[in-house]
């Protein structure tokens, strides 16, 4: 640092000739001057030296000794000396208030400057680049951690100071958190990626706290029905409070058949509708008959119209869902032909004594069976045959068979039994005793047919 002293002294050696100056500063010498227009008429010597002193010197014990070079070879010092007045140096602090702030904050910064000249120029600069200025005390709104430069100068001097002002992020979200549709059981993570200072986290479900969830991820671990909801994670910084958008979080019910479909067993032409009932989300339906597909069948319930024969066989129901597929239990499917009569009895005409057996032939499932004679029941006459044994006239007459089974009631076609008194004699024939010419007849009475 190089401060400037100025001096003048009344001195007259009273011979023409030149004077020249020594200046000691702290005991070291500066150096030696000369002075040109010094002499015998002019006693009064006066002139300014810049002497280089080191930043941390506040004062200068400045001696000033003056000598005579004249022809007379005077080499000595003068016998009186110059003290200069003491010299605060150059000096200047810096401040920034706060020197930990958020960004986009206020910070002010002011230099303080002392000593030199009393007249000060200020020059600010920073790292990163961008910041100017050239009062003591400027303010500014920094986004990032930055360095001050000033450097104070009183025109002969300069000093060079400096300060560093912590800038914080603002607490941000950068990465919002993703909802997701889960089965149950399922686990989904959400996450958040933030920016700030010293950042906390709390995770909630529509809108209350969840117990723990204080990290910047959040588990949901075999979900379950009561897991569904938007889900927020507000984030905590030295900088400010902010709130995640809401992620939705869907549970879904697993497929599952919670009524299974029933059979059943029809008469030919008869309808039965199967119904199956399942929870899950967004449900398809594909009914099977004995394991192969029915076409157009893909809803909840599957009706056969007018069943037939090819209808019997056991139905199942694959139903299909976000998630999972399931299969129903297979019921069964009997279609029954109706009751019908397929070979009739028949008659017959029967001497006293003789037999005959009726015989109908039906169709159907679990029939049974009623003779009748003349539309009355003949006790124990329930097979599919009924014998008449040692016919009698008591058994002359139509005879009918009920037939019933599970698809209904049908009688047979009258057939008639003819019983025949056996041919016999009832009234003999009687003889006579006659005279020549006379008449008699002869008479039988018999039973019997077509004698």
């Amino acid at each position: 640092m190089s401060l400037s002293f100025d001096w003048d002294v009344n001195y007259y050696n009273g011979v023409n000739d030149d004077a020249s100056y020594e200046l000691f500063y702290d005991g070291t010498s500066q150096g030696i001057v000369y002075l040109l227009d010094g002499g015998v008429d002019e006693p009064y010597l006066e002139g300014s030296v810049d002497v280089s002193v080191t930043d941390d010197v506040n004062t200068l014990d400045l001696k000033l000794y003056i000598r005579d070079d004249g022809l007379s070879g005077f080499s000595g010092y003068d016998n009186f000396m110059l003290v200069g007045d003491p010299v605060q140096a150059l000096n200047a602090s810096i401040s920034a208030i706060p020197t930990d702030i958020c960004e986009n904050d206020l910070v002010q910064l002011e230099v303080d400057a002392t000593g030199g000249t009393g007249t000060y120029s200020y020059s600010w600069t920073s790292i990163p680049v961008g910041f100017t200025s050239d009062i003591y005390n400027p303010s500014d709104n920094p986004v990032e951690t930055i360095t001050y430069y000033v450097n104070v100068s009183d025109g002969i001097s300069s000093i060079d100071q400096e300060v560093t002002v912590n800038v914080k992020a603002l607490t941000n979200i950068i990465t919002e958190p993703t909802g997701a549709s889960l089965c149950v059981g399922d686990s989904h993570t959400f996450e958040v990626i933030a920016d700030g200072s010293n950042l906390s986290y709390q995770w909630q479900l529509e809108g209350l706290d969840i117990d723990g969830a204080t990290s910047s991820t959040y588990t949901v671990s075999t979900a379950d029905l009561s897991d569904n909801g938007d889900y927020t994670c507000i984030v905590t910084g030295d900088c400010g409070t902010v709130t995640s958008i809401p992620a939705g979080l869907t549970v879904v019910t697993n497929t599952a058949i919670s009524t299974e479909p029933t059979g059943a067993s029809l008469c030919v032409g008869d309808s039965h509708t199967f119904e199956v009932i399942a929870d899950g989300s967004n449900l398809s339906y594909q009914w099977q008959l004995e394991g192969l597909d029915i076409d157009g069948a893909t809803s909840s319930t599957y009706t056969v119209f007018s069943a037939d024969l090819s209808d019997n066989g056991d139905y199942t129901c694959i139903v299909t869902g976000d998630c999972g597929t399931v299969t129903s239990t297979p019921t069964g499917l009997t279609v029954v032909t109706n009751t019908a009569i397929s070979t009739e009895p028949t008659g017959a005409s029967l001497c006293v004594g003789d037999s005959h057996t009726f015989e109908v032939i039906a169709d159907g499932s679990n029939l049974t069976y009623q003779w009748q004679l003349e539309g009355l029941d003949i006790d124990g006459a329930t097979s599919s045959t009924y014998t008449v044994s040692s016919a009698d006239l008591s058994d002359n007459g139509d005879y009918t068979c009920i037939v019933i089974g599970d698809c209904g009631t049908v009688t047979s076609i009258p057939v008639g039994l003819t019983v025949v008194t056996n041919t016999a004699i009832s009234t003999e024939p009687t003889g006579a005793s006659l005279c020549v010419g006379d008449s008699h007849t002869f008479e039988v009475i018999a039973d019997g047919s077509n004698l």
